[in-house]
């Protein structure tokens, strides 16, 4: 890609040192999975930043799939892609 692209990740992901430093300059979104209001923030936030140009990748799985099988997506990835 041509221009800077960040991320939705969870919100454990800002107590990983260095990589929250990454993953924040890049524009990323943080989600609390654990807190509907705090994830309906996030995803407004998300929206906010597409917007206004920024690009951002979800993983609508909200996790890594372990084997070839997909998991089930997460609604909330599918409120900020549409």
């Amino acid at each position: 890609l041509k221009r800077t692209v960040g991320f939705v990740a969870k919100s454990q992901t800002l107590f990983v040192p260095i990589v929250n430093l990454w993953i924040y300059a890049l524009g990323s979104v943080f989600i609390d999975r654990g807190n509907p209001r705090k994830s309906m923030k996030s995803i407004e936030k998300g929206v906010r930043r597409i917007a206004e140009g920024n690009a951002l990748v979800i993983y609508p799985e909200g996790t890594r799939s372990r084997g070839p099988r997909m998991g089930e997506f997460k609604g909330g990835s599918l409120k900020l892609a549409t």
